[in-house]
């Protein structure tokens, strides 16, 4: 049977159900009303109507396929569902799975970057000629000065030539002995000085060949302190160089030094009287590297 059929059973089954219901309400209201009823007794109307058994038994069939059709389609529904959630899932982990690997590579390309190109770094630091100036004429020139002159040897530890090296120094003093809080400040300035120098006046230092010794003379004035509360002389170091002549990428070794406490009796070494100047050396036991940076 087509589509056609099964319209034509539905509506026969509707019309069997009316039929039904007004049979059951025309005997509802003969036993509301006593006087329709006849003298020999109650009559009772009921009307059945029935339908062809093959059109029953298809009309059951057809509900009973209707439903398992519905369970179908909610299972390939719930399927189709899982099948997208799964698609997204592995989406996701494909995304995740490419970003690592990217970090990876990035991470590999660094490192072989890292050990192909130049770095430059130092040796033994010496400081000598420390002399402590004390201009004792205030406010005009009252002021506290130490000179002296730092030997900075640097080498090419790397694999790639390092060129427009230049180096520059800065310096300062202080009566505290811990760190001045100027100490990063004074550093950015000192490696700004020793860029604007490099393209004009750098030096090439090729990988695993004798290096250079940057000598440098520093002379550094702080405002008035008297000469025996200077308990501490710091020095900034930065060396600047680039990978190629034209590589716009500088790199810096940075070096932070300092004395070790000055504690001793400050000795008086000579005098001028125009301009009043006292000259004086102290006693520093040594000198310490406080820390390095590399970039």
């Amino acid at each position: 049977m087509g589509d056609l059929d099964a319209a034509l059973i539905r509506w026969l089954a509707g019309i069997k159900k009316a039929l039904d219901r007004l049979v059951e309400a025309i005997a509802a209201c003969k036993e509301a009303n006593p006087s329709q009823k006849q003298k020999g007794g109650q009559t009772e109307l009921k009307t059945i109507v029935s339908l062809p058994v093959e059109i029953t038994e298809y009309y059951e069939s057809e509900q009973g396929e209707r439903g398992k059709r519905n369970r179908r389609e909610g299972i390939r529904t719930v399927l189709e569902c899982v099948g997208v959630v799964a698609a997204i899932i592995l989406a996701i982990l494909t995304f995740c799975s490419l970003r690592t690997a990217r970090r990876a590579n990035g991470d590999l390309e660094r490192q072989f970057q890292a050990q192909q190109r130049a770095w430059v770094g130092n040796g033994q630091i010496e400081i000598e000629q420390t002399t402590f100036l004390v201009y004792p004429d205030n406010p005009i020139q009252g002021r506290t000065q130490v000179n002296l002159f730092v030997d900075v040897p640097l080498n090419n530890v790397g694999n790639s030539p390092a060129f427009n090296v230049e180096t520059s120094m800065n310096a300062t003093m202080t009566e505290q002995i811990t760190s001045p809080p100027t100490a990063e400040t004074m550093m950015e300035s000192t490696c700004g000085n020793s860029d604007k120098n490099a393209n004009s006046a750098g030096q090439v230092l090729f990988p695993k060949s004798p290096g250079i010794t940057a000598g440098w003379p520093v002379d550094v004035q702080v405002p008035f302190i008297q000469i025996n509360q200077v308990h501490r002389v710091w020095i900034d170091i930065c060396v600047t160089y680039s990978g190629t002549t034209f590589d716009q990428q500088i790199h810096h070794t940075k070096i932070w030094m300092a004395s070790w406490p000055i504690n001793g009796t400050p000795t008086k070494v000579r005098r001028t009287a125009q301009p009043r100047v006292i000259y004086y050396s102290l006693p520093i036991p040594k000198w310490e590297v406080i820390r390095t940076e590399a970039d």
